[in-house]
């Protein structure tokens, strides 16, 4: 019941940390004068590749789990600020467990970007059968340019058997 007790607190302040930013993303955009213009010009890279490097804290196991993907962003090319993801993620546990998700992105500012979308986490089971179980992911970034080069610190919130999972590292690509 303690764990339970302390999931759900961690997903409440995960979610609160989400809902604040998107509100100051918003407010921020507001507040741009010529916000139409400067929104076409924030993406001069439509599409993202980057690998992952992070960590996966399942808090019901009290565990940090080094994990490792591969991320893929298309940005609309009529909706600049709206795109769609693919990402993939190994996580390093004792059974090793796949994560594939497919989130729809939104960049309510030039560098920042959030995203939700449905996915799959894959386990072998005791009985070396592989399991999918449905993942629900809430997330956010924030995008440092370097030319084609893209850095970018991620924090995503993973609803995974009932059992929360926060994954936070960062993003290394490029931008075509």
């Amino acid at each position: 019941m303690r764990n339970l007790f302390q999931s759900n607190r961690v997903v409440a302040q995960s979610l609160q940390i989400i809902c604040v930013l998107f509100i100051l993303s918003h407010s921020l955009k507001g507040q741009s004068h010529d916000s139409h213009h400067d929104h076409h010009e924030d993406h001069a890279h439509r599409n993202h590749i980057a690998l992952f490097a992070g960590l996966t804290s399942q808090y019901h196991l009290g565990k940090n789990i080094t994990s490792l993907g591969v991320d893929y962003m298309r940005f609309f090319k009529h909706h600049s600020n709206w795109g769609l993801s693919a990402s993939t993620e190994i996580i390093l546990a004792k059974d090793i467990q796949w994560l594939i998700v497919t989130p729809v992105v939104y960049k309510p500012l030039k560098n920042i970007w959030l995203r939700t979308g449905p996915g799959f986490e894959l386990v072998r089971n005791e009985q070396d059968k592989i399991i999918g179980t449905f993942v629900m992911r809430f997330g956010m970034g924030y995008d440092i340019n370097i030319n084609k080069l893209v850095i970018s610190p991620s924090f995503d919130f993973d609803f995974i058997r009932y059992h929360p999972a926060i994954v936070w590292g960062v993003n290394i690509g490029m931008g075509f």
